[in-house]
C-alpha cells in the first residue's frame, strides 16, 4: 500500500503518469530516479533497464568525434548515444549477473552499438 501511494505521489509531482502507464514502468523504476548506484542497485532485469533509460535518458549523438561514456557519467548526464546506452545497460545487467555482449555493427555510412543479453530461458535478446 505504501509503495502505491509513493508511486502516485511521484507520478503526480513529475507529471509522468501517462508515460509510465503506457510503458508499463514499475513503481520501483519510476521512484528510483536517483544516482548511478541507485539505478544499478534497483534495476534488475532487461525490461526495467530499457524502460528506465527510455524514460529518463535523452538520446544525443556525439559531435566532434565519438566519445564512449563511462556508465556513471552517462547516468549523471542523462544523455548519450547508442554505445553509451549499451555500455550502461551492460553495467546495470552485469551487476545482477546477466550474461551480456556488446554488439557493434559497422558500415561505411553507419556504426551502431546494441546490448545483447541472455534471458532466463537461455535465449538471446537485445536492447536498442
Amino acid at each position: 500500500m505504501i509503495r502505491i501511494v509513493v508511486l502516485l505521489v511521484v507520478l503526480l509531482l513529475t507529471g509522468c503518469g501517462q508515460v509510465a502507464e503506457q510503458l508499463g514502468i514499475t513503481e520501483k523504476v519510476v521512484k528510483e530516479n536517483r544516482s548511478y548506484d541507485d539505478v544499478i542497485n534497483y534495476l534488475s532485469d532487461p525490461v526495467e533497464v530499457f524502460d528506465w533509460m527510455q524514460t529518463y535518458i535523452t538520446y544525443k549523438a556525439d559531435t566532434g568525434g565519438d566519445e564512449w561514456l563511462n556508465p556513471r557519467v552517462f547516468f549523471e548526464r542523462k544523455k548519450g548515444d547508442c554505445e553509451d546506452y549499451a555500455l550502461s545497460a551492460e553495467a546495470a545487467l552485469s551487476a545482477d549477473n546477466w550474461e551480456t555482449k556488446l554488439l557493434t555493427v559497422c558500415h561505411p555510412a553507419l556504426v551502431h552499438t546494441v546490448l545483447a543479453y541472455k534471458d532466463t530461458n537461455g535465449k538471446w535478446g537485445y536492447l536498442d
